[in-house]
């Protein structure tokens, strides 16, 4: 679902986004081999060798200033709080999958971590990217993706205001919620026993009334049988910029 926001809203001609983006990884991943920087048009991004420690941030009330120059249908996070994820979720490194990647961000920071990452969307904004359904990935799986292959699964849909443009018009904040928790089950196979699923949202404000889906999601992931095993709030306090996610784990 947050795949359209680089694609269905804002999009570039293929050409022109694909050199936007090469040239974005070049400067993120400057210090890769060779061998790796071929890798990344054949669909995955593999982890370089040694990775460094990412950078943790304590307790569960994460503060972050929003990255610059980023399209506001973009909705991407900071790195700070990227890597902060990888800290609480893989920090030694392992096998990630973002079904949401959009421009690839998570996976250009996971690298430098020591993490493998293969990132999906439906509207691919990397070369890595593959073109994939969060809905129906184990059903229609791209390459390299089967059922446990990996110990992080990142799901990042649009927010509400941004889904309703895509939906193009208003469907409520049920179908909203709805939506989300299909994301969840779509992919949710992709985790190992003992694994962990991280969902990313922000409340729902509008027409004077606040709509938070953090219970919502949490009784979807207990639905599958994954305990919800941490909560944290990153914000940018300079501006309205929230961050919910969710982190739960996969039974052993």
């Amino acid at each position: 679902m947050r795949s359209r926001r680089d694609g269905l809203i804002g999009q570039e001609p293929p050409a022109q986004a694909d050199r936007r983006a090469r040239a974005e990884a070049a400067k993120t991943q400057g210090h890769a081999t060779t061998a790796d920087a071929r890798a990344d048009t054949r669909g995955w991004l593999p982890a370089i060798s040694p990775g460094t420690v990412p950078r943790g941030m304590r307790g569960d009330i994460w503060s972050f200033d929003p990255p610059a120059r980023a399209r506001a249908e973009e909705e991407p996070l900071a790195e700070l709080v990227e890597e902060a994820l990888l800290a609480r979720t893989l920090p030694n490194g392992g096998e990630l999958v973002d079904v949401t990647a959009g421009q690839g961000t998570i996976a250009r920071v996971a690298r430098r971590h020591g993490v493998h990452s293969r990132s999906g969307d439906l509207e691919p904004g990397a070369p890595f990217v593959h073109r994939a359904d969060a809905r129906t990935l184990l059903t229609d799986p791209p390459p390299g993706i089967a059922a446990g292959c990996a110990d992080l699964l990142v799901v990042h849909p649009p927010s509400y205001p941004l889904w309703v443009k895509i939906a193009g018009g208003y469907d409520g904040v049920e179908a909203y919620h709805d939506a989300l928790g299909v994301l969840i089950a779509g992919p949710l196979g992709v985790v190992r026993p003992d694994g962990t699923v991280v969902m990313i949202t922000r409340p729902v404000r509008e027409r004077g009334a606040v709509s938070i889906a953090t219970s919502y999601l949490a009784d979807a992931l207990a639905l599958s049988g994954v305990t919800l095993a941490a909560y944290v709030l990153a914000v940018a306090p300079a501006t309205s910029q929230d961050w919910h996610l969710l982190n739960g784990r996969v039974p052993q």
